[in-house]
């Protein structure tokens, strides 16, 4: 469901199918089902993302930047809260 993608770096037909009702997810099941090209591809591109995106490793790297910028300029983030 579209929804449910909110908030994901996602792209339609390359990291995943998006279906809002039964029978256009149905079709897009059977399409993975029978498409083997483009299963791979979905696999493929799904994977590399997840990993670049939202790997444990990635996300703390970032939060240990965020961090890093806080402890830099403290009086900076005081007045923004």
């Amino acid at each position: 469901m579209t929804i449910a993608c909110e908030g994901l770096d996602v792209v339609d037909g390359e990291h995943l199918l998006i279906a809002d009702s039964p029978e256009p997810f149905a079709g897009r099941t059977v399409r993975l089902l029978t498409d083997r090209a483009l299963y791979q591809h979905i696999i493929a591109k799904a994977r590399r993302l997840a990993m670049d995106r939202y790997d444990w490793d990635v996300i703390a790297g970032q939060l240990l930047d965020i961090y890093s910028e806080m402890i830099q300029e403290p009086e900076l983030h005081n007045e923004m809260y």
